[in-house]
């Protein structure tokens, strides 16, 4: 199951700590979730989009509402069936880019096949586009 996820910042003080980083003229920020169970996802994904979230806001960054997307119930092991991460690789290559920073909250999120890592990694820089993982900050 894919799902988007907008409106990440819900509380009042959240909205005003976006349109601070948005009046600052950083970047704008992607994030991907995946969850391999339908078991739970609900909670790993939510934690998972927060997680992303908060470390945005305190490096003042913006987050593209349109591009918070999650796969949920979907194996890390492959590509296949992760429409929201091809989704987010598409986007990458257009122009002007929707945003220029992947933030996941952890590496195997997006993968845990390094053949396709690496093939991510490279798309996503092919288009000048860094994953940010925040468990490694």
């Amino acid at each position: 199951m894919a799902k988007r996820l907008g409106n990440a910042p819900t509380k009042s003080s959240d909205r005003e700590k976006t349109n601070t980083a948005r009046s600052t003229g950083v970047g704008c920020y992607a994030i991907y979730a995946r969850c391999a169970s339908s078991e739970g996802s609900s909670e790993s994904i939510e934690n998972q989009v927060f997680e992303c979230t908060e470390y945005a806001k305190k490096k003042l960054w913006r987050i593209a509402e349109e591009f918070i997307l999650v796969d949920i119930a979907v194996s890390g092991s492959s590509l296949v069936g992760r429409r929201m991460l091809r989704r987010l690789m598409a986007a990458a290559e257009r122009r002007p880019r929707p945003f220029n920073r992947l933030l996941i909250a952890d590496t195997p999120r997006l993968t845990r096949n390094m053949e396709d890592y690496l093939y991510i990694l490279k798309h996503f820089r092919d288009h000048d586009i860094r994953i940010v993982d925040i468990s490694q900050r």
